[in-house]
């Protein structure tokens, strides 16, 4: 992820370990650098915890910040703004992890990495970029 944010011009920067929960984002919000311009949260409910403390501290989503989740808990769809999001099968999730430890258990092993398909939703909390001037 970070290779491809530097090739669009842009930079990463992890924030954390953070628990995955509500609280944890208002936290995070409250630690974000001032000349942060867009969130990834790896959880729901650390971006809903986010987007409450922006919002309170009177930031804008997506005006002045965009915000995504790396899963679709479904009622981000009626967040004010409703939150972009990444929709991961969950049920195709649960199945590989207990094919994989069944598998670990029998002493086979498989690659690190795992690919399942994922889509996004595009919600309005992410604004368009802004083209990167060279």
């Amino acid at each position: 992820m970070a290779a491809a944010a530097r090739r669009a011009g842009a930079r990463v920067r992890p924030l954390g370990p953070l628990p995955p929960t509500f609280d944890a984002g208002i936290e995070a919000s409250r630690a974000l650098p001032r000349q942060v311009t867009a969130v990834l949260a790896y959880n729901s409910y650390l971006a809903l915890g986010l987007l409450h403390g922006l919002t309170a501290t009177g930031c804008r989503v997506p005006e002045d910040i965009s915000l995504a989740a790396a899963d679709d808990l479904g009622t981000l769809g009626g967040t004010t703004p409703p939150l972009t999001a990444l929709d991961v099968p969950l049920e195709d999730a649960g199945a590989l992890a207990v094919t994989r430890l069944h598998d670990l258990l029998a002493g086979r092993r498989h690659p690190a990495v795992s690919r399942l398909p994922a889509r996004p939703v595009l919600r309005v909390s992410v604004a368009p970029a802004e083209p990167v001037r060279a």
